[in-house]
């Protein structure tokens, strides 16, 4: 409007001499009705479900440096018949593609957004001559009903703006107050701003030159989208807050209401079509998030039982190293031959295919090794209760058909089932390799873990497939020597048949962890325990952890090379690695992962849900695996921009450090003196002691009846709260990872 008047007057010609004063604007803002605004806006946002963007993505750690993002086109021809046929305007069709837009990203029907009103059109005198800031930014608030149809939806968005546009000049402050929202929250994050400008041509003469430097930066909003019709498309572009969400996040954004543009034509033009259809995701989210599925590995064995894959090794190098413990080894034809003989033994004593037996040993000894080889040639399934505590389990033993014992160990007085005295000088007599019996399917069960909080059972199939995929993963050969330092029965489990499945050699901590550590390559354990072993100890070793949790600040200031691996907290094998949890979780070999919100809706990129996984059906050998069903892992987590997963850590941190501290219970509840005090060793057992009993020290029989109590989800939900409130606690987690 400006612009017209100067190129007018430089040409000497008359322009608008009578605009109406832009105080005539004003006077009609101050003549309006507040009490029946607010009364509006009040019953506008009623039982408003409040999200905004910015809570639903995986926020930058650092800002984005990237200044610009790349518009995109959509031909107008198809938009503008598919507005004629539902009776609309192209600006109200791209307002619907929006708000479904943010629906996917936020997983709520209900959505907020901000749109930027020209008010040309309010009730007063030539109101669109007037020169002045009669913009104004206005809510939109739109409720989705999955069994309306499109049009439908599209035809009460139009009836809600006009019904808004008597009460659009009531300003943003006033808004949110009458809303009813805390002044925390934000009314809303995202701006829609549909640009229906004049033509910017030359003006007689007068060429305009466009000013071209600009940033997709947003300094107020976390993403405003821009709409600017032509004469032939639509051109859309972002603006985002690189404090927010990245560039690539943002750029997704745009693309992906691009995508919800067609599919809002497409319902449109074959009418009636259900709004459920515009959860649809497009294609761009759909290519990253493939990144999630892993094929198998063409080095992963199809067929066979676990203990087969420790024969391999036997044939091919009887001599090498297979367990070693203070300065003694058994090799793989020893550690064979002794399995077959107590295999033998067993099938005498009644195992048959998949009994359950108990071996109740310390899982660093030679009997717990040659126990569960021999449990598992017998095709039985390995029940481990360990024995450091010499505890014992009485709904466990009352399920099995053996119980088996170390040789110097008394049979257990709270169990009446048979038990078997494992005596490895009893199995060192000459004797025929034992005929395996014939084994069922490889998806069968091989051995159960009753450690607590829950029991878990894992698969032959699983833990083929994830010790040949470890193997690969940390380069392992048939001379690396392995150690497990801290590790849950899980976790050993895995380090033990990922150095068997290649050759290598199980090295058991012993008497003299230090010894034996200079002899290993690779030292295994959550990070918060090998972070306790010393810098010089670490250095030429690769260390590798099981779970979801950060690598510790002691372990970090090493040169060792180091690996994560993550075991979903339901589930009993690992199934995605990382050498850099920054950069998210690439999946093993065979492993599928989707991230969705109930009905199993998969959700766009950055955007968290509940993280599912199955193992990838491989068609020549589909009896012998899993159905083509996806488990809940019992995590949470988003698929990054690069395609990797990210995983919130907390909880399972929680879960591991519950774990780690009723470890310590049983230790020293064991001890003749039953007042000991337990002194967090680690800033999140102080954290947990804390938020459970309000004491950082308490005695051992107080801390294990309060342990039982032990509520992982109220944890992880009150434990930053405690942790703001609390000076010993802020002090104590100045250095802990992010979100802990």
């Amino acid at each position: 409007m400006l612009l017209n008047d100067l190129f007018k007057a430089l040409q000497k010609r008359p322009i608008v001499s009578t605009r109406p004063s832009f105080r005539t604007v004003v006077d009609y803002i101050e003549a309006q009705d507040k009490v029946k605004a607010e009364a509006y806006w009040t019953t506008y946002f009623s039982a408003l479900s409040h999200a905004t963007l910015v809570n639903s993505l995986v926020r930058p750690s650092v800002g984005d440096e990237k200044h610009f993002l790349d518009s995109i086109s959509i031909p107008l021809e198809g938009l503008t018949k598919a507005a004629q046929v539902a009776g609309s305007t192209v600006a109200d069709v791209a307002k619907l593609a929006w708000a479904a837009t943010l629906r996917k990203f936020t997983q709520r029907n209900d959505v907020v957004f901000g749109q930027v009103m020209a008010n040309r059109d309010i009730p007063v005198h030539d109101a669109e001559t007037i020169m002045g800031p009669l913009i104004n930014i206005v809510p939109c608030r739109v409720t989705f009903d999955d069994d309306v149809s499109v049009t439908q939806l599209l035809q009460s968005m139009q009836a809600g703006r006009v019904a808004s546009m008597a009460h659009s000049h009531a300003g943003l402050v006033d808004v949110k107050r009458w809303s009813g929202l805390g002044d925390s929250d934000n009314l809303f994050d995202t701006l829609f701003v549909y640009q229906n400008l004049p033509s910017s041509g030359d003006q007689d003469g007068f060429a305009i030159i466009k000013n071209t430097a600009h940033t997709s930066h947003s300094d107020e909003y976390t993403f405003e989208l821009l709409v600017q019709p032509s004469s032939t498309s639509l051109v859309i572009e972002g603006l985002f807050h690189p404090a927010m969400m990245t560039s690539i996040q943002a750029q997704m954004i745009v693309h992906e209401f691009g995508e919800t543009m067609f599919q809002v034509t497409n319902c449109l033009v074959k009418a009636p079509s259900p709004v459920s259809e515009l959860w649809r995701l497009g294609r761009a989210q759909i290519e990253v998030l493939q990144l999630q599925s892993s094929p198998l590995s063409p080095l992963v064995p199809r067929h066979g039982r676990l203990h087969q894959l420790f024969e391999h090794q036997v044939k091919s190098q009887p001599q090498a190293r297979a367990i070693q413990l203070d300065g003694m080894w058994l090799t793989y034809g020893n550690l064979n031959a002794m399995s077959d003989a107590l295999a033998a033994k067993l099938v005498v004593l009644g195992v048959s295919s998949e009994a359950r037996v108990a071996v109740v040993m310390n899982r660093d000894s030679f009997e717990f090794h040659v126990s569960m080889l021999a449990v598992l040639k017998a095709s039985g399934v390995v029940v481990q209760v360990n024995n450091v505590h010499g505890s014992t389990d009485e709904p466990v033993y009352s399920t099995v058909k053996l119980i088996l014992l170390p040789a110097n160990q008394p049979n257990s007085a709270h169990t009446s089932a048979t038990t078997f005295h494992v005596n490895l000088a009893d199995l060192n007599t000459p004797a025929s390799p034992f005929e395996a019996l014939t084994a069922s399917s490889s998806s069968a069960d091989c051995i159960e873990f009753t450690d607590k909080p829950t029991r878990q059972v894992v698969r032959h199939f699983d833990v083929i497939r994830a010790a040949s995929d470890l193997a690969q993963e940390l380069k392992y050969s048939n001379c690396t020597r392995v150690m497990s330092f801290g590790t849950t029965d899980l976790s050993h489990f895995y380090d033990t048949w990922t150095a068997w499945s290649c050759g290598g050699t199980v090295v058991c901590p012993g008497h003299d962890v230090l010894k034996s550590l200079a002899s290993v390559d690779v030292l295994t354990g959550s990070f918060e325990s090998v972070s306790s072993v010393s810098h010089a100890a670490l250095d030429r070793v690769v260390v590798w952890g099981l779970g979801g949790c950060s690598l510790s600040t002691s372990v970090a200031g090493t040169s060792c090379r180091r690996t994560h691996v993550y075991v979903p907290s339901q589930l009993t094998r690992p199934t995605h690695v990382s050498d850099d949890q920054a950069s998210g979780w690439r999946p093993m070999h065979g492993i599928q992962s989707t991230v969705v919100v109930n009905p199993h809706r998969q959700v766009p990129v950055g955007v968290f849900g509940d993280l599912y996984t199955k193992s990838v059906v491989d068609n020549a050998v589909q009896s012998d695996n899993t159905s083509d069903v996806s488990t809940r892992t019992g995590d949470r987590g988003c698929v990054l921009p690069n395609g990797l997963l990210h995983v919130d850590t907390l909880p399972q941190t929680l879960r591991q450090a519950a774990v780690d501290a009723t470890t310590a219970v049983h230790s020293m509840m064991n001890h003749e003196n039953g007042s000991y005090l337990i002194y967090p060793t680690t800033p999140l057992q102080a954290g947990l002691m804390y938020t459970t009993m309000q004491d950082p020290t308490i005695s051992v029989h107080q801390f294990a009846f309060r342990l039982k109590s032990l509520n992982i989800q109220r944890l992880s939900g009150t434990f930053q709260q405690l942790v703001a409130q609390n000076e010993l606690l802020r002090t104590t987690f100045v250095s802990t990872p992010a979100g802990v």
